[in-house]
């Protein structure tokens, strides 16, 4: 493993040989599953839409990346983005906070964003939003983390992108087991020649229904697959085309200067 003597040079060396600064389908996260040890739930996945593997850290990160890719103004999702520590390391010094890793005389890392989405608007233009992705509301953790996210947020603010926190604990249960369920006919959409047809009684039983109040194994049999592949593909109507993420809390707590980290 290659060492670095600061994190500006760690940041520098990824973004022009390990790929982080490149864009769509050739970007890579600065984080990776293999690189990343943690108890928490880790995961690789591959979505066709975007022609690359995504990284992702948690379960919470895995249900927002289905989210995203459901969503048709999302055209670039980077996972674990990399910020710049000549940004981050003056803003610890205007907050006059450590920066991380830095304590006991270690040398600060590389902060990163769990995703940057690029959205593209009904004009054609295009805009960014970064997510931190938080079980639970940031209020509950130590104050270290919460400083964490105070430095993240000034860094986005300082380029101009909103910057959000989403709480993965809120995310509907049925919803979210509904969205993993199609991930799989997500990805074999490109394959289908053809796409199934509903009857007028299919119809009439799936009438009423949402993607938020049953779950689509449930369907009566013959349903399933019909309803699945349907739905994948957005031929199906349910809410689900309208579901924006902001179903789940999002914001930022307030957060006084500190100085004894």
């Amino acid at each position: 493993m290659k060492s670095f003597d600061s994190n500006i040079e760690e940041y520098d060396y990824a973004m022009q040989h390990l790929k982080c600064g490149k864009r769509y389908s050739e970007y890579r996260p600065f984080i990776t599953t293999q690189s990343f040890h943690s108890c928490t739930s880790r995961s690789r996945v591959y979505i066709p839409r975007f022609n690359r593997d995504f990284h992702l850290m948690s379960a919470g990160e895995y249900l927002a990346l289905l989210r995203f890719e459901w969503d048709d103004r999302v055209t670039e999702i980077r996972e674990q983005f990399p910020l710049d520590p000549r940004i981050t390391n003056r803003l610890c010094s205007d907050e006059h906070m450590i920066c991380p890793g830095a304590i006991s005389g270690g040398r600060a890392i590389v902060m990163t964003t769990d995703f940057l989405v690029t959205y593209q608007q009904p004009d054609g233009t295009m805009s960014f939003c970064a997510y931190q992705i938080k079980y639970n509301n940031p209020e509950s953790d130590d104050r270290r983390t919460k400083s964490k996210i105070l430095i993240e947020k000034r860094y986005w603010e300082s380029l101009g992108i909103q910057y959000d926190w989403i709480l993965s604990s809120c995310f509907n249960k049925i919803y979210s087991f509904n969205l993993d369920y199609l991930f799989r006919y997500r990805c074999e959409l490109e394959d289908r020649r053809t796409l199934p047809r509903l009857t007028t009684e299919e119809i009439e039983c799936l009438s009423g229904k949402n993607m938020f109040g049953f779950r689509l194994c449930d369907l009566p049999p013959e349903l399933i697959e019909k309803t699945s592949v349907l739905s994948a593909s957005g031929k199906i109507t349910f809410p689900i085309k309208e579901y924006r993420i902001q179903e789940c809390p999002t914001g930022l707590f307030k957060l006084e200067r500190t100085y004894d980290l």
